[in-house]
């Protein structure tokens, strides 16, 4: 469903639930492909052995354990409480946006200042058919607002919303 022009306080939408599962994909690959590069880094290490001494090797036995338990605990972890921290709504002020974990930021985009928005999906996100609405305004820094893991259908008629009432606004 499309939020509408919002005032309540307990309006505000939450992104799609699947965009979890999409942040874990992206990381695990992410993860995955760090591992190859480190473990690809320990090969020459090995090779002089002999030089670097055992200490060097019953470091790498511990610290490679437990940074991969704390890695994918945080693989896990994370997506969720980035889910329960994301809310957006679009009000008569104009897109609002509610985010952040440790630093959270309330981002509000006044209807007068969007330039146009574009709706873009990665190959993950195709797949579970989400999508990032992303709103530029005018300015240099912070030009661009984003609203990742929107369902797709959801963030293209979120952007049709903007720019209709973008329109209806201009009086042009």
């Amino acid at each position: 469903m499309i939020p509408n022009l919002q005032t309540d306080e307990m309006d505000w939408n939450r992104v799609d639930p699947k965009s979890i599962y999409c942040e874990w994909i992206g990381s695990a690959i992410v993860s995955l492909v760090l591992f190859i590069v480190a473990g690809l880094s320990l090969i020459p290490g090995y090779q002089q052995r002999a030089e670097l001494g055992p200490l060097f090797f019953m470091i790498i036995i511990v610290a490679v354990p437990v940074i991969t338990c704390l890695l994918i605990a945080l693989l896990f972890w994370l997506p969720r409480r980035t889910y329960r921290n994301r809310w957006y709504r679009l009000s008569p002020i104009g897109l609002e946006i509610r985010q952040g974990i440790l630093w959270r930021q309330h981002i509000t985009v006044p209807l007068s200042r969007v330039q146009h928005t574009d709706v873009a999906q990665g190959p993950i996100q195709r797949r579970f058919g989400l999508g990032k609405l992303v709103v530029y305004t005018a300015g240099t820094l912070h030009s661009s607002v984003e609203v990742n893991g929107l369902d797709f259908t959801v963030a293209c008629q979120l952007r049709d919303t903007l720019v209709d009432v973008k329109e209806m606004r201009d009086g042009v």
